[in-house]
């Protein structure tokens, strides 16, 4: 009976460990595939459209009004689901955290400062283009 007990505890750590994971995945990739190009990025689509496609100066016009407004509302979009995606990083770094010894939560914090780094530096790239 112990036993069970013990197998059914390690099923129940395995499964919140492997929960974790997929939702932390999931977190990350909408925050880093779902966000916002800069707002630049329009003349370039738009240039590209010109070239590609061949439009003209009124086309690249009305190009650009459509490209600006679906920035705008991918801005807004991200602006509001942000919150939730930061709480849902955190919580799983949170459990991940807790169920590591000492050293390899100092280890796992270096790595995570470094994570955090790189996703500040991207987004910094990304607002200066």
């Amino acid at each position: 009976m112990v036993t069970d007990r013990r197998k059914k505890a390690q099923l129940v750590i395995c499964l919140a460990f492997f929960l974790g994971t997929i939702t932390g995945g999931l977190a990350m990739r909408l925050f880093y595939g779902q966000k916002p190009q800069p707002t630049n990025s329009v003349l370039e689509i738009a240039t590209e459209l010109t070239v590609r496609i061949g439009l003209n100066e009124t086309q690249r016009t009305k190009a650009i009004e459509v490209l600006t407004e679906s920035h705008k509302q991918r801005s807004e979009l991200y602006n509001q689901i942000q919150p939730q995606l930061t709480s849902v990083r955190d919580t799983t770094r949170a459990k991940i955290r807790a169920m590591l010894t000492t050293e390899q939560q100092t280890k796992y914090d270096q790595w995570i400062q470094e994570l955090d780094a790189k996703r500040l530096q991207k987004l910094h790239e990304g607002s200066t283009k």
